[in-house]
């Protein structure tokens, strides 16, 4: 059984009274493998059955099947069960259902922090990006309903029931799922780098295909996640501000806080993208960096190994790095420039026919863009070396060149960019080189409600 929030009374976000009224509990959380592991046994008991609670004879056998599986001592296993029991209700993980106690037999269920603890514990949900694309979509789905409500105007019930409820509720719930299941993402990076971290230490060199593999995988994982965000929080973030704007004008104060939350939870989502993308991807250079200058280079470990046993006994065999110093250079006499400064000047006429000229070629890249745009969707990738390469017989290494620069820019407005291994300069003509972008043609982007 999970509490709801009575949306008339909201609970405090203010970090002082959380803080204060947490401390005033005076909760401690104390918990072995094996009361763990109870907790776990009976979330899963409850997954598995229609009856939302579970009697005190269900409980002992979760428990002596857990006695089972780690092979505990049989006769204290009543005793065991019955401390365990009491430890999880007087921790408030386990509560009692019956009515407080009038019934002959108890009847109990996990409490919201028993249930919270056994799902991390029992199953990490992972964030995928069928699931995301299915939730942004809901949460766009609702904000629409909630839109429409908003913008009908209506007394403090109508604000209430079809605002402020579904704002807090639904939205904010699936919200928060999202988010539930991006920490279970952050653990499975964690598992994905430790699992590295083992894979190079026991088979260095065999290890870096396997290696690879792990962070091409997680790579893409994380691009597509980070797309779908930036594509379908913008959709969001419109929806809110006019249900903003809809509370602002009708002077609902309460609707307008519902709105900055949800907001707020929003822009969180999107931030942990953001960031989750730019840390794996530094971390994806630094693996490949180690890949490459040190275990294809050190193969059989030998290096790796003298320097372990170097650093190990520095204490007792000091070692040092000799250099060979460098005598500075002899200056007999102070030295003395005899350069003229002379000033550059240019014809003014020849720098404005200049201005023209590039005024006059600056229709190329329109006559162009329709057959390239038609090209990208044809073929699905455009490639700027071979565009330009093109134009080579017909126009100047000028006109290229400024040409490029819009060209390049308006390639990544197109496409989606392909990873950049293998680019490099290129000839252009007799006097250009160019480093090569490719991009292909841009799927599944996600239009905007508003």
């Amino acid at each position: 059984m999970q509490d709801v929030a009575d949306p008339a009374h909201p609970p405090s976000r203010d970090l002082t009274d959380r803080i204060a009224r947490t401390w005033a509990a005076d909760l401690s959380l104390q918990l072995d493998r094996e009361r763990l592991a109870f907790l776990t046994g009976i979330q899963a008991y409850l997954e598995l059955n229609p009856d939302p609670m579970l009697g005190e004879r269900e409980l002992r056998d979760v428990f002596s099947l857990l006695n089972d599986v780690v092979q505990g001592d049989q006769a204290s296993l009543a005793l065991r069960a019955t401390h365990a029991i009491d430890s999880l209700c007087r921790q408030h993980l386990l509560v009692r259902a019956d009515l407080g106690g009038i019934a002959a037999e108890g009847e109990f269920t996990l409490s919201p922090l028993g249930k919270t603890l056994a799902e991390w514990f029992g199953a990490h949900e992972t964030l995928t990006q069928e699931g995301l694309e299915v939730m942004l979509t809901r949460i766009r789905g609702d904000l629409a309903g909630v839109r429409a409500a908003a913008a009908r105007d209506g007394d403090d019930t109508h604000w209430r029931t079809r605002v402020v409820a579904p704002l807090k509720l639904t939205v904010a719930g699936l919200v928060e799922m999202i988010d539930r299941r991006q920490r279970g993402m952050d653990v499975q990076q964690q598992e994905t780098r430790e699992r590295i971290g083992r894979l190079l230490e026991a088979h260095w060199f065999d290890a870096i295909d396997q290696c690879e593999a792990l962070l091409r995988d997680t790579s893409a994982t994380l691009h597509e996640l980070h797309r779908t965000l930036m594509s379908e929080t913008e959709g969001v973030a419109n929806l809110l501000n006019e249900i903003f704007d809809a509370a602002d004008a009708a002077g609902r104060d309460e609707a307008l806080d519902a709105v900055n939350h949800v907001r707020t939870q929003i822009e969180r989502v999107a931030a942990w993208g953001d960031n989750r993308f730019q840390s794996w991807s530094a971390y994806y250079q630094n693996v490949h960096e180690f890949i490459r200058s040190v275990v294809r280079v050190d193969r059989q470990r030998a290096l790796r190994t003298r320097l372990t046993e170097g650093l190990r006994g520095f204490a007792a065999t000091p070692w040092y790095l000799r250099c060979a110093r460098q005598t500075p250079y002899r200056h007999l006499r102070e030295p003395e420039s005899r350069l003229e400064t002379r000033v550059i000047a240019r014809p003014v006429r020849e720098r404005d026919q200049g201005l023209r000229d590039h005024q006059t070629e600056g229709g190329l890249m329109e006559r162009l863009v329709d057959a390239w745009r038609q090209e990208l969707e044809d073929t699905g990738r455009l490639d700027l070396w071979e565009l330009l390469h093109r134009l080579l017989p017909s126009h100047s290494d000028d006109e290229l060149y400024r040409l490029a620069g819009e060209l390049l820019a308006w390639m990544v407005e197109q496409g989606e960019p392909l990873p950049a291994d293998g680019w490099g300069w290129r000839p252009l003509g007799t006097r250009l080189e160019l480093q090569n972008l490719v991009v292909k043609r841009a799927t599944g982007r996600g239009k905007t409600d508003g």
